[in-house]
């Protein structure tokens, strides 16, 4: 989904999965997402013990000292009547972030 954000120097459009995406999450770099992650695809089969409970929480931690995270740090209002679907093709989280 892309989603206008109103902010102080200008509308600016954030890519996004829908609210509905259980288990899948967009890795973001400079606000812009670079990788997907979903915590059920076979790939990640091997860090399921390292997960506790809250698998956002370990995302966080994994991601905070590669400058990358799990949200866009855009501050403003969102117009959700102006969403708009858009095909993003990203490449998979490598498991070498996750170690």
């Amino acid at each position: 989904m892309l989603i206008p954000i109103y902010t102080f120097s200008g509308i600016k459009k954030i890519k996004k999965l829908p609210d509905y995406s259980y288990g899948e999450w967009l890795i973001y770099q400079n606000n812009e997402p670079r990788y997907y992650f979903n915590i059920f695809d076979r790939k990640y089969s091997d860090i399921h013990h390292k997960i506790s409970d809250n698998i956002e929480m370990f995302l966080v931690d994994k991601l905070k000292g590669k400058k990358m995270s799990i949200r866009p740090k855009i501050i403003g209002i969102c117009d959700y009547s102006k969403v708009s679907c858009d095909w993003m093709e990203l490449e998979k989280l490598p498991l070498n972030i996750l170690d």
